[in-house]
């Protein structure tokens, strides 16, 4: 979207959402976008843009809200956005609900405390790669891999498997202001392949 000279008369400024896990500039469901400040509600364009228009603050914390991604609040200063083109672009991060592809390689699981209680905001990534993902109120996670390039597999015996630094062993490493860190092994996942975890992650006070 390009907003024009004559639009920048109506339009206070826009959000570009983006989707994580495809790039794609669009998102999944219904998505909610308000200014938390006075809960004035963004409405979308026919290009996928939330529009805000006649927006007296300079300063707003926008929220946006929607079941299959992670809710995020950011601050926006609208005069330092480009006059001509004021639009700010967001990147959301799925949750455990999302709808991933068939064929997506995900792995999937649970954090609990020692006590079995769910433990949610841990940060789940994967070592060696700037993959992660946290944990729900339930301590559900998923972490999740785009397309894999040819550089990412490592084919042994005619069955592709991911490759991290060289090795083909995942690891994901969890941690929270609450407990002590926590390296999990994983073992090898193929292109494509959902892992379910059989036992929960459990992190330690």
């Amino acid at each position: 979207m390009t907003i024009t000279e004559q639009s920048i008369l109506r339009i206070s400024f826009a959000v570009r959402l983006l989707d994580d896990f495809s790039g794609q500039p669009y998102l999944i469901d219904a998505t909610k976008v308000f200014i938390k400040e006075n809960s004035q509600t963004a409405f979308q364009n026919p290009s996928g843009y939330q529009v805000f228009m006649g927006v007296t603050e300079t300063d707003v914390t926008i929220r946006i809200e929607n079941k299959y991604y992670f809710t995020k609040e950011m601050s926006v200063h609208i005069p330092s956005l480009n006059s001509r083109n004021p639009v700010t672009v967001v990147t959301m991060k799925p949750n455990y609900r999302y709808l991933f592809p068939t064929a997506s390689t995900l792995v999937r699981g649970v954090i609990l405390d020692q006590g079995n209680k769910p433990v949610a905001g841990a940060q789940v990534s994967v070592v060696g790669q700037a993959v992660t993902n946290e944990s729900e109120a339930d301590g559900r996670f998923v972490v999740y891999w785009g397309p894999l390039e040819e550089d990412d597999i490592s084919v042994v015996n005619h069955h592709r498997y991911l490759k991290i630094g060289g090795s083909t062993t995942v690891q994901l490493n969890v941690s929270h202001p609450s407990f002590q860190p926590k390296t999990s092994i994983i073992g090898t996942m193929a292109e494509g392949e959902l892992k379910l975890l059989a036992t929960p992650i459990i992190l330690s006070a």
